[in-house]
């Protein structure tokens, strides 16, 4: 079972990843954006959180 820490890292990179789909959407077709390129560096980020939760609760197995 998740815990909150990995629940809560989840729920932020769904939010960033959203944002971030919404960001592309907004752009030129040529056009790379700074904020797009954040907010799916900011879920990569939360993504990363829970694999290491993950990994430390095995670890305690």
């Amino acid at each position: 079972m998740a815990t909150f820490r990995e629940e809560s890292a989840l729920a932020d990179a769904r939010k960033y990843a959203s944002a971030a789909a919404f960001d592309i959407q907004q752009l030129p077709d040529e056009f790379v954006s700074q904020q797009a390129l954040h907010n799916l560096l900011a879920a990569v980020e939360a993504l990363i959180v829970v694999v290491d939760g993950a990994t430390s609760t095995s670890d305690e197995e």
